[in-house]
């Protein structure tokens, strides 16, 4: 194979060269776009993840010390139970050492209900009177039991401070309820999260290998078509040198016969003054 031959050969492989590295390049940027969205996409979720946890945690401290509250206030409340308790028994004893059978709020509704039947409804004399009968026989009742008042009254206050501990115990446990409730939906979140990431991860593996395979790939051409430019511009120096001494030689020939016909007077021509110039240069 002749140099120019060769030369000829080498341009259309320079050009399929420059082509194929172009191609690689191409297709590298395509993963590497396709990848760094999953990248982002990765970074989005594990932000969210950290997020979460802390919310969790946050969550999860909350709900411990809640139940510590809860707890201290159950141990609060048997207590107040027992108290209960004792002051029910003692209502009911000092009720059934006095024979009466019904307590002083009882009694006085019972009261109020037939003295308004009285001053509303119409009713016989003989009725009537048994009523206020009934009535005076309830009011004589609630005197007496009046004098127990500090009974029912120490009774009262001991019930009415059950039910606030009660009340408090209750709206603590509800609150560990709903507290633990939220915290478990974060973690529930967390945990699809993460199922999420994996995905991302298994689709971000095969692009991994594209991406170091076209990298391999592009070295590979890059070094190849670095090879055939320098053979290219060597054999291109080399004819164009030839092509500068075949030019000389012409201009050389030229010049002689330019100088002749300047001897003999004759006229020049654009070429003859062209060739001549070329010559002093």
């Amino acid at each position: 194979m002749t140099e120019k031959e060769e030369f000829e050969q080498k341009k259309k492989i320079l050009l399929q060269s420059r082509a194929k590295y172009a191609q690689l390049s191409r297709e590298q940027e395509a993963v590497f776009r396709e990848r760094r969205s999953i990248r982002d996409r990765i970074r989005g979720k594990l932000g969210r993840v950290r997020k979460l946890k802390q919310e969790r945690d946050q969550l999860t401290a909350e709900v411990k010390k809640v139940k510590v509250e809860r707890d201290k206030q159950n141990v609060q409340l048997k207590g107040k139970l027992d108290v209960k308790r004792e002051a029910d028994k003692k209502q009911k004893e000092v009720l059934a050492e006095s024979g009466i059978k019904d307590g002083p709020i009882r009694i006085k509704l019972q009261i109020h209900a037939l003295e308004k039947k009285l001053e509303t409804e119409v009713m016989a004399f003989s009725n009537e009177q048994q009523m206020r009968k009934k009535i005076k026989e309830l009011k004589d009742r609630f005197k007496e039991i009046e004098q127990l008042g500090t009974v029912f009254h120490q009774t009262e206050e001991v019930r009415k401070d059950f039910r606030e501990v009660r009340r408090t115990a209750e709206e603590l446990h509800e609150k560990v309820q709903v507290v633990a409730a939220e915290s478990q939906h974060k973690h529930n979140d967390i945990t699809h999260l993460f199922e999420e990431l994996d995905t991302l991860r298994e689709q971000e593996k095969p692009l991994i290998e594209k991406e170091q395979q076209l990298k391999t790939a592009i070295a590979t051409a890059k070094r190849e078509l670095d090879e055939i430019e320098a053979r290219v511009n060597e054999l291109a120096k080399l004819f164009k040198e030839e092509e500068e001494k075949s030019f000389q030689q012409i201009a050389r020939e030229k010049t002689a016969e330019v100088k002749e016909k300047l001897s003999k007077r004759k006229k020049l021509t654009t070429e003859d003054i062209l060739a001549f110039q070329a010559m002093k240069e």
